[in-house]
């Protein structure tokens, strides 16, 4: 009996005997794909090939991507290894819906808002629309020397640093 064999075993002796979805604790060794290796809290059992999407074919839907070495839980919902499932910290979600794949969340803190079709990319220093309107402002506001002394930015550049900070605010939040 492989090592995903016997876990899905004491699972649904689990289920059986107590009537309950079990769920035990264990930690994410690593991630392949579509799928992860955990190890069992309790008895260091190594299981591979656990899901992280909600379906086999990974056709559509959300992809959880747990972080490796973090805790989390596993269950099996009804007695089929399919509906192994696991709830953890995640480095990444991404949505697929007819053959688009969506990044909405990386721990790195990129987020697309599928609703508004806005982007965010910020971390705890730095934030990119705040920069890229800066320099936007920048050629707003600048002062420029030579050819007969200080002077502004001319109409058409403000105008179009005006048109760039527009685009910033359509595309990012």
């Amino acid at each position: 009996m492989t090592p995903a064999e016997r876990f899905i075993h004491i699972i649904e002796e689990l289920g059986k005997k107590h009537n309950i979805v079990p769920v035990v604790n264990a930690t994410v060794k690593s991630v392949e794909g579509a799928t992860c290796t955990i190890v069992l809290t309790e008895n260091d059992l190594e299981i591979p090939d656990v899901l992280l999407t909600a379906t086999e074919d990974n056709e559509n839907g959300l992809i959880l991507t747990p972080k490796v070495n973090t805790n989390c839980l596993v269950g099996l919902v009804g007695n089929d290894k399919s509906n192994l499932h696991l709830v953890s910290a995640y480095d990444s979600i991404i949505y697929k819906h007819n053959n688009h794949q969506y990044l909405l969340f990386d721990s790195a803190g990129l987020k697309l808002d599928l609703n508004t079709g806005k982007l965010q990319v910020k971390n705890t220093t730095a934030d990119l629309k705040n920069i890229l309107t800066d320099i936007a402002q920048l050629f707003q506001t600048a002062i420029y020397t030579g050819g007969g002394g200080p002077h502004a930015a001319d109409p058409a550049t403000q105008t179009a640093a005006t048109q760039i900070v527009t685009k910033i605010n359509a595309l990012m939040t």
